[in-house]
């Protein structure tokens, strides 16, 4: 049976909370303008202030029964539902079935010959209809959010478009077809030019390792080699960021850092990066990872709490964040902060559970959320936090988290005590098994 939609007038505010413009033409099935409106109600619902979680998970387990009779009926409106319904489950953290999802789309792109229709029409000489409008976006999304979505999930993209992934080079390889220049709106250019960057970054990534794996390289190259490989990543992002208008900005996670023996790093950094312009930031990777975490939360709070609709509280994941925040308490316990990042982390596993609302009480997610806060109160109370400070005088390292505190209890007082990392082990960047 279909699940009933929303009252009518219900219906059209949320689809108003989706589109910025209500006029639509398609031209594609049933099926596909079904499952469309589905996924806009899911989104809608998911931008407003309350959210309904029942609806929405029935309206998602409706619109995977659909995914079979889309297939069976390839066209571009096809495309764009199977697209749309790979990023509501990216929102929704289920990265996992997101990439599926997306891995069908784009196969049905290419059944289409999308890229191929798309590559003659976005030029500066061409006057594009509205007939066209729509293959070109679907085909400029896919190609973007395929990027994103391999870089969160840790597949490899295989989507390609000599011209769009010229965007944001320094010297592009396909800057024109047939001489002409491609053209793109600026927030186009942002988000291509960063898909680009996270390929570059993946790519650059997997080549260090497998050079490592596969050739006789000597230990020390190996670890020049990941050093100044992290160094040219954190250049390709610097400079991404600093090519934006400041309403565009965004905020990035660094945060494989965390996982790493910092100090070992540190030592690492300085011998083979010293003078180099990255050399601090990659020091100080997981102080900034740290900071992004505190300001996605604060962003939450503040969208949360005004109770208006919005997408910015899905453009972040406050699961993210919450663990980030727990991760730096549980390696830096005795910091004067870390009570501080105790609530912070609290206030995004708060907007997590609200947002993953459930009328079980064995949900998953609220069951590993209560286990990991638990975790960290329990680590933050067998350390006592002596009255005096004692600052490092090393100018590099500014900031309050990294103070050393002295304790004589503790044999290295920033070190945690020996307890299991308990519901860490349960928390990856993928939650499927915990996202209801």
């Amino acid at each position: 049976m279909e699940p009933g939609l929303p009252p009518l007038d219900e219906l059209h505010r949320l689809t108003e909370l989706f589109f910025k413009r209500s006029a639509r033409t398609r031209s594609a099935s049933k099926t596909s303008r079904l499952m469309l409106l589905y996924l806009i109600t899911t989104l809608g619902t998911m931008a407003g202030p309350t959210v309904f979680q029942q609806d929405l998970n029935t309206y998602l387990g409706y619109c995977h029964t659909l995914v079979g009779h889309l297939i069976r009926q390839p066209s571009v409106e096809a495309v764009q539902a199977l697209l749309l319904f790979s990023i509501t489950l990216r929102l929704r953290d289920q990265l996992s079935q997101a990439w599926d999802v997306l891995t069908l789309a784009i196969s049905m792109s290419q059944t289409l010959r999308l890229a191929h229709l798309c590559a003659h029409l976005r030029t500066m000489h061409d006057t594009v209809s509205d007939s066209n409008k729509n293959p070109m976006r679907t085909w400029w999304a896919l190609y973007v959010f395929e990027k994103f979505l391999a870089f969160d999930s840790g597949r490899q993209s295989t989507l390609d478009d000599p011209r769009l992934s010229s965007v944001g080079r320094q010297h592009p390889t396909e800057p024109m077809h047939n001489g002409r220049m491609l053209v793109l709106q600026d927030y186009e250019t942002f988000l291509t030019s960063l898909a680009n960057v996270l390929r570059e970054m993946q790519h650059r990534s997997w080549h260090t390792w497998r050079t490592e794996n596969l050739d006789t390289t000597s230990d020390a190259d190996a670890r020049v080699s990941k050093i100044r490989t992290a160094g040219a990543i954190d250049t390709l992002l610097w400079e991404w960021r600093g090519s934006l208008p400041s309403e565009y900005q965004i905020i990035v996670l660094y945060r494989n850092t965390l996982l790493l023996d910092w100090s070992e790093v540190k030592k690492e950094v300085d011998r083979y990066g010293s003078g180099e312009p990255w050399h601090l930031r990659l020091r100080n990777g997981p102080q900034i990872c740290l900071e992004a975490a505190k300001d996605m939360t604060d962003l939450q709070v503040m969208v949360t709490e005004a109770g208006e609709p919005s997408f910015l509280v899905l453009g972040t994941s406050p699961l993210a964040a919450a663990y980030v925040l727990a991760v730096h308490i549980r390696r830096q316990p005795a910091s004067i902060l870390s009570r501080a990042h105790s609530e912070l982390m609290k206030a995004a596993m708060a907007i997590s559970r609200q947002r993953y609302s459930s009328n079980t009480t064995q949900n998953p997610l609220h069951k590993s959320l209560d286990a990991l806060e638990r975790y960290v109160s329990e680590l933050l109370g067998d350390i006592a936090i002596p009255p005096s400070v004692e600052f490092n005088a090393d100018p590099r390292e500014n900031h309050l988290t990294t103070m050393t505190i002295p304790n004589p209890a503790l044999s290295n007082p920033l070190e945690p005590p020996p307890l299991s990392w308990g519901s860490l082990d349960l928390l990856s960047w993928d939650w499927n098994e915990l996202v209801p």
